[in-house]
């Protein structure tokens, strides 16, 4: 007899869902005890059962898998396609690089600084930093999205999709810009706006 292990750590070991731990338990596959409100397991009886678990996975759900880490799959050639585009960054113009969701950022990120009397030529790099940032963001976001937002291995185990990190990464690094550039909300409200003249119809005569 080994430990008694929890719920939580049998599914672990085993790779498998809550559902097919219960479905093992209530067929008597897998004998349990419960001690107040919780169920413990013998580690020595969830660890030889983890290679029949992985053969059944790969019987009754190979398809859901492979389609998957297909997903995957297309989703990693997209990111090395954006990395090969990173590497030449430099050697092309801001157009080259950004998106049309990057350049539209670029645009309306320029626009409010005029608009607020802030613009300097010296802030395009952070404009640009800014832009990108988000498009990145943007660009991490859809493929987390069109893989379910999870990450799944060979053996049939999920778990969040790390995109969704990367997604955050640049998301930071655009708030971050947008606040070195004064664009945040309470900065906004920092800048001293300029002085509204009262409307006298009268000076339109003089």
């Amino acid at each position: 007899m080994g430990r008694d292990i929890t719920t939580d750590r049998a599914i672990a070991i085993l790779g498998c869902s809550a559902k097919t731990l219960q479905r093992k338990k209530k067929d008597g596959e897998i004998k349990a005890t419960k001690k107040g409100r919780t169920w413990f397991f013998d580690e020595d009886e969830i660890l030889s059962l983890v290679e029949d678990v992985k053969k059944q996975q790969s019987i009754y759900a190979p398809s859901a898998i492979n389609k998957q880490l297909k997903k995957q799959d297309k989703a990693e050639d997209k990111i090395k396609e954006l990395e090969e585009k990173r590497k030449l960054a430099n050697k092309k113009d801001d157009d080259d690089v950004l998106t049309d969701v990057g350049r539209e950022i670029l645009t309306t990120i320029t626009d409010q600084l005029k608009e607020l009397g802030t613009y300097k030529e010296a802030f395009n790099y952070d404009i640009f930093t800014a832009a990108i940032s988000y498009q990145d963001f943007m660009i991490y976001l859809k493929l987390a999205r069109e893989l379910d937002y999870t990450d799944m291995k060979p053996t049939g185990e999920s778990k969040e999709h790390h995109y969704l990190a990367v997604a955050e990464k640049h998301n930071k690094r655009y708030d971050k810009a947008c606040e070195k550039l004064g664009l945040t909300v309470g900065a906004i409200q920092k800048l001293k706006q300029p002085e509204e003249k009262e409307y006298n119809p009268f000076e339109e005569y003089l």
